[in-house]
């Protein structure tokens, strides 16, 4: 008996660990895109990340003004749905840097943190209203400059 309760513990504990094992690990190819963030903005930029599941703050700590859309943690009932406005609300009159990473959609979808028809969508959609420019892109990602309005934070 505690043998068979000792398994059904065993693979509950690896099923439930799998989400977080796919949303913890960063690919080579998103570390090199945050050290290419941190060449492109200058010290003092606001940087966003699309959700809070992001290989950064490991230098330049002081440098930078970090923000986050989306926190990694799943969605409460009545929460609002993301939107473009999610995103513009961080961005400085002076504009901002947005990091998208393969592990933050990711981690949208696992967590069902973002809107519902995916992160990658909403993004897509965001960057085509203008404002956007795309500052680097590799395998697991993109770099956004978003510049700022008058008006921003």
């Amino acid at each position: 008996m505690l043998l068979l309760l000792g398994s059904v513990i065993a693979t509950g504990t690896v099923a439930t660990r799998y989400g977080n094992d796919a949303i913890e690990n960063f690919t080579p190819a998103e570390i090199t895109l945050v050290n290419q963030l941190y060449v492109t903005a200058p010290s003092g930029s606001v940087l966003i990340e699309a959700v809070h599941d992001t290989p950064w703050r490991y230098t330049h700590y002081a440098g930078y003004r970090y923000q986050t859309v989306l926190k990694a943690e799943p969605a409460r009932p009545g929460d609002p749905q993301p939107g473009c406005a999610s995103i513009t609300q961080l961005v400085p009159s002076a504009g901002a840097y947005l990091i998208v990473t393969a592990s933050q959609v990711t981690a949208a979808d696992v967590l069902t943190t973002g809107p519902a028809e995916g992160l990658q969508h909403l993004i897509d959609r965001c960057a085509l209203q203008g404002g956007w420019s795309i500052e680097y892109r590799n395998a697991d990602g993109a770099i956004y400059h978003l510049q700022g309005t008058p008006n921003g934070i």
